[in-house]
């Protein structure tokens, strides 16, 4: 039987060349200060408009709303306040980043399809401990002349602990689908059902060519 490193949840995988949605640095939790509106400095006390200006018109007082108005105003209730929604930023930054894990992910499963380590350069960095296992598990199916059917992450949530146009940090949880071990011929060496879901902590690297994963573990 072969030990497929990553498929219980340790391997995701590639190419997401646009970049994330801006964010307010690595640390994409801190919010900024609200900006505070300076008022108008007061003109000092006895100051004189000076010749050939015109001062300021004065605004002529409001009138007196009379009782038939003030009955109309009590008797018509204000419209409701919209509810409050939650900001689209944090929504669309989820959606990019699990589209990210997803887009990876297609691309590990197909380097264990065609059994083809060289394909996995689409999913990590050169310097990545997680690739090393998968090049070790590619190279225990080459032995048997065997690949991977199924096996793909289904992303379930993401949780972004910081970000910035070259690195992310992300929580993400999944659980990998069954799969088989198949040789050849098409006979099935060994069946794996699907994995329990597992919350990971990936951190991930904007190369020229894209995202890439640069280290990957269980949380």
């Amino acid at each position: 039987m072969v030990a497929i490193a990553g498929l219980g949840g340790l391997g995701i995988a590639l190419l997401a060349t646009s970049d994330p949605p801006a964010s307010g640095g690595l640390d994409a939790r801190a919010s900024a200060p609200a900006p505070v509106l300076a008022s108008t400095p007061a003109e000092p006390a006895g100051t004189e408009t000076p010749a050939g200006t015109t001062p300021p018109a004065t605004e002529a007082p409001s009138p007196t709303p009379t009782a038939s108005a003030t009955a109309a105003a009590i008797d018509s209730p204000s419209p409701a306040p919209p509810p409050a929604a939650e900001p689209p930023s944090t929504q669309s930054r989820e959606r990019y980043w699990l589209g990210v894990l997803d887009t990876l992910d297609l691309a590990r499963v197909a380097a264990f399809h065609a059994a083809d380590e060289s394909l996995l350069s689409r999913v990590y960095t050169d310097g990545s401990s997680a690739r090393a296992e998968e090049v070790r598990a590619i190279r225990s199916l080459n032995m048997i002349d065997g690949h991977i059917e199924g096996g793909r992450q289904v992303m379930e949530s993401v949780e972004v602990l910081g970000e910035s146009p070259t690195l992310a940090v992300l929580h993400f949880t999944s659980h990998v689908t069954a799969y088989s071990v198949v040789d050849s011929t098409g006979g099935v060496i060994s069946r794996h059902g699907a994995t329990p879901s597992l919350v990971q902590e990936v951190t991930l690297v904007n190369t020229a060519a894209g995202w890439r994963i640069s280290q990957i573990s269980p949380v």
